[in-house]
C-alpha cells in the first residue's frame, strides 16, 4: 500500500482529481467510480456511506484475482 499526499503531485497527474478517502488499484477506482474530469480536494461521498472494511477486502480480492 502506498499513501499518496496529492498536493504533492504535479497538475497533470490523474490522482489529483479523486476526492478523500479513495483506493485505486493499477490506477482505478476500487469502487468503479469514473476518472475525474477536473480536480478535486473535497471529500468522497459514497452512495449509502463509507464502504466497510468487508467491502474494500471483498474488492480487493477480485481486483487481484482480476489482473493475476
Amino acid at each position: 500500500m502506498t499513501l499518496v499526499d496529492i498536493s504533492k503531485l504535479p497538475e497533470t497527474d490523474p490522482r489529483r482529481g479523486y476526492g478523500a478517502p479513495t483506493i485505486l488499484v493499477n490506477g482505478k477506482d476500487l469502487f468503479e467510480a469514473p476518472i475525474p474530469k477536473q480536480r478535486n480536494l473535497a471529500c468522497r461521498i459514497y452512495n449509502g456511506g463509507l464502504p466497510s472494511v468487508a467491502a474494500i477486502k471483498r474488492r480487493l480480492r477480485t481486483s487481484i484475482k482480476a489482473h493475476a
